[in-house]
């Protein structure tokens, strides 16, 4: 009878431990999430103006898929995606707590998130391939995770985003070496706090546009308006991009002022009898740049105020677009879409955007979600996207 009972208390013991891990880590062949790696050719160079590309940079990027079996730990719920990569023979935690939820089964499945990480590696030597452990978890780890290495191909992709007077994204020689979402909580378990906004699709759903150089402000709103699908539209979004570019006072060479974003945006809903309002809300940022004058604004506030009224309005099924301006380079403005923002109890706002990043490639319409982190203590986002957000232009 003794030994009976102490393998029943075994048993339950095992299904325990197992059911434990089944909560809080699912093997990556099985959860419906899958990466693909790549390491970018950085098309602007050092000086973000496209003198010496640097191909074969040391920024790599993780690029998230999802599929049905993700559904019961990201529909509705929070889960942490997780990835230790080994570059080299050099282990790292390069993906730590992203936190990813979806409102519905179509949303996660019209997602492909991406992220940058430091592939600890000198600019200009390929990686061919890398060895990775991929996990989803329930809670948020307080360490790397553990499990079995996969292998996996890395591809050399090319990057090229536009801003202001003809510059791009300048080189992130500052690039941390992990993608860091979010902390665990001392003790371990759930992080209680999130506040997650998110579009009605993802990235995969948003309209696709080829775009010019310097074409990232109408076609972030030409992504906008067929999101928002209007009464009275009729053109494709790529008409819809070109229509856009005379009101807007587009030029290859310098894109659109940011003064006149709203202005023009406005004259060409009108001219089109299309019901969207547009308004635009200010950061702390906004006043420091004379660049933004003009803009009517309708809202001022902190940076708690504004990320929960991101949010928010996303969730009520607006759409937003965010005008930001590079740290090193002031007159460097890029506009994005973004289909989701997730605020953290420590005040940092992981966010993320839609964006062709192949500006001025003919032929190329790719949308691809990226997620950045914007630190309010800093002001900006910290990784290759080094901005300050300027303006929020909300529409609906």
């Amino acid at each position: 009878m003794r030994t009976l009972k102490l393998f029943s208390s075994l048993l339950f013991f095992l299904f325990a431990v197992l059911s434990l891990n089944a909560q809080n880590r699912i093997n990556s062949n099985a959860n419906g999430v899958s990466v693909s790696f790549h390491q970018i050719n950085w098309l602007a160079g050092e000086d973000g103006k496209g003198r010496n590309p640097i191909n074969n940079s040391f920024v790599g990027e993780a690029f998230f898929s999802f599929s049905r079996p993700a559904a019961n730990m990201m529909v509705g719920k929070i889960a942490y995606i997780n990835i230790l990569t080994r570059i080299n023979g050099k282990q790292e935690w390069s993906v730590q707590n992203l936190p990813v939820q979806f409102p519905s089964l179509n949303r996660m499945l019209t997602s492909k998130l991406a992220t940058h990480f430091n592939l600890g590696v000198r600019n200009g030597q390929a990686i061919r391939s890398i060895s990775y452990s991929l996990s989803v978890t329930a809670n948020p780890l307080a360490a790397a995770p553990a499990g079995n290495m996969a292998q996996a191909q890395v591809k050399a992709i090319n990057f090229k985003a536009g801003g202001r007077n003809g510059r791009f994204v300048p080189f992130p020689n500052d690039l941390p070496k992990a993608f860091v979402g979010v902390r665990a909580p001392a003790g371990g378990g759930p992080l209680a706090g999130i506040k997650i906004g998110t579009t009605k699709v993802g990235g995969k759903g948003i309209a696709k546009i080829v775009e010019d150089p310097m074409g990232c402000v109408p076609s972030s709103l030409a992504r906008s308006i067929h999101y928002l699908k209007p009464n009275g539209l009729t053109t494709t979004p790529q008409q819809t991009y070109e229509d856009l570019k005379e009101p807007l006072g587009w030029t290859e060479a310098g894109g659109v002022p940011p003064g006149d974003i709203v202005k023009g945006k406005n004259a060409f809903t009108k001219a089109n009898n299309l019901p969207i309002t547009t308004t635009a809300w200010a950061t702390p940022k906004t006043n420091s740049d004379p660049s933004t004058k003009g803009i009517r604004i309708s809202r001022r506030m902190n940076w708690t105020q504004f990320f929960d009224g991101l949010v928010s309005e996303l969730n009520k099924g607006a759409d937003i677009e965010i005008l930001i301006r590079s740290v090193r380079d002031p007159l460097m403005f890029h506009l994005a879409m973004i289909t989701s923002v997730t605020v953290l109890p420590s005040g940092k706002a992981i966010v993320t955007i839609v964006e062709n990043d192949s500006q001025g490639t003919p032929g190329t319409e790719t949308n691809k979600e990226k997620t950045l982190v914007f630190d309010p203590s800093l002001g900006r986002f910290s990784g290759t996207y080094n901005y300050d957000i300027m303006l929020a232009i909300i529409e609906k």
